[in-house]
């Protein structure tokens, strides 16, 4: 497999130079030509790189020359990594290993110091996994380190126990993660009581941990990753952000925490976003701008899901057309997205975008372009397929193609006729009904007990059934009933 190509995609502008620069050095101008070649052709072959050298070499010297670029790269990327690591995880697994080697060579009195640095490093940043490995080697080597060993026996015993919590949680956390996905590819949703009394009910945080921002955030996300699946966001909302606003005020959220900090910021954000509070989603992320200013890799780290609330935001607050700006911008920029799920989230969004906006053909180019993306048919659910094929429908009725949004809507309706079924999407089916009968019969609008009906369906379904997307859908059918611009429907509904 090759790893080389992927490795140089990482690279910032700033790494391409000061890589750039290092390679100037070398006694070869080989390498630095390889690079830039690698840069310009990144799909290339090794075949098809040997030719376009300036004096051309062969395949097996361009082999060759491969594999020890590579080992340059990596000593390079290594070293950036332990430089820009504001977690300082790399430095503690760094003072590990030259723990290892001075041990090997007998310098016992160096590598004592080398593993002090570890400790208090991994304390301080809250690695406890390492700190339990550096626990570990202290008490192994007690002798040679001229260290007491019954004291530093108690701190690995009870760092332990809460490595083993967080391990617990990590466990919990993948299970749940695992069963969220298999919900969202058989549009089945998952029994959120049930989880949250399997993770909960036997569990029994201390002071110590109930105070550590990571292993709280793990807990919120199980919850989240629950409640999420049935779209009860209002239920889940209140808990999160009184664990969150608990650390903050107890000033848990050191520099060390800033990764942890971002996410409980950027979970809070999509809830009240999801709950129509735009403004309040809007203010998280002013601040998680705010703590990226320093650290760029925790903006990178977060950017797709952050591009997507705040297009989203946008839309849903009368400016449509940043929206569009925001979103064409970003898909353009293939280095950002690291998520491949959130990269087809935001394809679909322009789409919807394009819609408000009444740029139908554009919304449905872009809903073609979506159809030919191998990534998107593959790792979607059937949720977001539904989703996907509801939209294609209402843009063909725009378009005029009235009997092509006829037959979408039998054909979703046959696929999907088992999730239609279910609570959660009652108001989808009873949406694609009222949508038949006015594709049918496009008068039938004009009718007062049409409207009567709509209304009623809406008003008997479950309140936590009517998050944003169902709104979305039922105010383009109240559009036509009362003639109105779609957009600015939408707009007024949501924000009430």
């Amino acid at each position: 497999m090759d790893i080389l190509n992927p490795l140089i995609s990482t690279f910032t502008p700033k790494n391409i130079t000061e890589f750039r620069n290092q390679l100037s050095h070398s006694p070869s101008d080989n390498y630095l030509e390889l690079f830039d070649l690698m840069q310009a052709y990144p799909n290339a072959t090794v075949e098809e790189l040997a030719p376009r050298f300036k004096k051309s070499i062969t395949q097996t010297a361009c082999y060759s020359l491969r594999a020890r670029l590579l080992t340059k790269v990596i000593i390079f990327l290594f070293t950036k990594e332990i430089e820009e690591d504001t977690s300082r995880w790399c430095q503690v697994l760094g003072y590990l290993i030259l723990f290892t080697r001075l041990m090997r060579y007998q310098k016992y009195e160096v590598a004592g110091e080398i593993l002090k640095s570890a400790e208090k490093q991994a304390e301080e940043n809250n690695h406890f996994s390492l700190l339990d490995q550096v626990l570990y080697f202290k008490t192994k080597f007690f002798e040679k380190l001229k260290i007491n060993y019954s004291f530093v026996r108690k701190k690995l015993v009870k760092n332990s126990e809460l490595v083993h919590s967080f391990r617990k949680l990590e466990l919990t956390y993948s299970d749940t993660k695992e069963q969220l996905a298999n919900a969202k590819r058989d549009g089945i949703p998952l029994d959120a009581e049930a989880i949250i009394d399997a993770t909960f009910g036997d569990y029994k945080t201390s002071r110590t941990e109930a105070n550590n921002p990571e292993l709280m955030l793990r807990l919120c996300t199980i919850a989240r990753n629950a409640y999420i699946s049935v779209k009860n966001y209002k239920k889940i909302e209140p808990f999160i952000s009184r664990i969150y606003n608990r650390l903050e005020e107890a000033r848990r959220f050191e520099p060390a925490s800033l990764h942890c900090h971002a996410e409980f910021l950027m979970m809070l954000a999509h809830i009240e976003y999801r709950n129509r509070k735009f403004s309040a989603s809007s203010e998280k992320l002013v601040k998680i701008e705010l703590l990226s200013a320093g650290n760029p890799f925790l903006m990178q780290e977060h950017w797709s899901k952050f591009v997507a609330l705040e297009a989203g935001v946008a839309s849903y607050t009368g400016e449509n057309q940043r929206a569009i700006k925001i979103v064409e911008k970003s898909l353009k920029d293939d280095r950002v997205f690291t998520d491949e799920s959130e990269r087809c989230n935001l394809m679909l969004n322009l789409a919807v975008y394009y819609f408000n906006a009444g740029r139908f053909k554009d919304s449905n180019a872009q809903l073609r372009r979506i159809d030919t993306d191998s990534t998107a048919n593959n790792i979607k659910g059937r949720e977001w397929k539904m989703k996907k094929e509801m939209i294609e429908i209402i843009v063909q009725f725009e378009l005029g193609n009235d009997d092509l949004a006829g037959r979408q809507i039998k054909r979703l309706q046959r696929s999907y006729s088992d999730m239609l079924q279910l609570p959660l999407y009652q108001l989808t089916a009873r949406f694609l009904k009222f949508t038949a009968r006015m594709v049918d019969n496009p008068d039938i609008v004009k009718r007062p007990e049409f409207r009567q009906e709509i209304d009623q369906a809406r008003k008997s379904a479950p309140d936590v059934v009517e998050d944003i997307q169902a709104i979305a859908f039922y105010c383009w059918l109240k559009s036509k009933i009362l003639d109105c611009n779609y957009y600015e429907l939408l707009v007024e509904r949501v924000n009430r």
